[in-house]
């Protein structure tokens, strides 16, 4: 008997699209840091204090620090990488 795997192409695309906002989103956090941390000496703690201190605002008015984007980026792509292995 063969047995039949049927593969979710719903999670295939929900993956895709999870690592797309991921790294979109980690993207955006370095853009938005890294020009102010290369100036200076002591990179990483002023990377870190950047990335809690910065904020983004968005089109609707509401702003969050960077180190939520940074968060989210990561968490989407570990759901992402989960559903992908799921499906």
């Amino acid at each position: 008997m063969k047995k039949v795997l049927r593969k979710s192409k719903f999670g295939y695309a929900l993956s895709i699209i999870l690592f797309l906002l991921g790294i979109s989103a980690i993207t955006v956090a370095f853009w938005k840091v890294w020009p102010k941390t290369t100036s200076t000496n002591e990179f990483s703690s002023a990377f870190w204090n950047l990335l809690w201190t910065e904020e983004i605002n968005t089109i609707a008015g509401i702003s969050f620090k960077l180190i939520f984007l940074l968060i989210f980026g990561i968490i989407a792509i570990v759901f992402g990488s989960v559903i992908l292995v799921f499906s």
